[in-house]
């Protein structure tokens, strides 16, 4: 035992040094792992987006888009950016999606409740009931067949 205190008193710096340098090594190298992961990020994943975002807006490009953020180093992206993201695709979904007979049909839908509401009728008269219990109230059923029947009266 007093050997190993003698050598303990001996070579403590050599210890502490070597310890140091493990944490140090531990610390740079944590730090390469991250930048490079983000910019792996970068280059495979971010930047692919802004190209597409550049492009026109299409079905094949939201495609390409919900490709891209399932990619592998999606998982890199910090919380807001992964609901960035998100909201991003759920966006663009729309946007690719976009149809001049829908917005027109939205348009006379909306204008439908507003003057039903000015006269007093009651727009959403149908309960909605969980378990004995109301908990609001949504459109008759053939309501969701509205824009439809504008599509297939405006086609034929």
């Amino acid at each position: 035992m007093d050997e190993l205190i003698q050598w303990l008193a001996i070579n403590w710096l050599t210890i502490v040094s070597i310890i140091l340098s493990g944490i140090i090594s531990l610390v740079v190298s944590a730090a390469y792992y991250h930048k490079g992961n983000r910019n792996n990020l970068q280059m495979t994943m971010l930047f692919p987006i802004v190209r597409l975002l550049n492009d026109s807006y299409s079905l094949a490009n939201y495609k390409n888009l919900c490709d891209l953020s399932q990619n592998y180093c999606a998982r890199y992206l910090t919380k807001k950016e992964r609901a960035v993201l998100v909201s991003l695709v759920s966006a663009y979904s729309e946007v690719s999606n976009y149809k001049e007979i829908n917005v027109n049909a939205d348009s006379l839908i909306s204008y439908f409740e507003y003057t039903l509401k000015n006269n007093g009728i009651v727009v959403k008269p149908v309960p909605i009931i969980i378990e004995d219990e109301t908990v609001g109230y949504d459109y008759p059923p053939d309501y969701h067949y509205i824009d439809i029947d504008l599509y297939r009266h405006r086609f034929t």
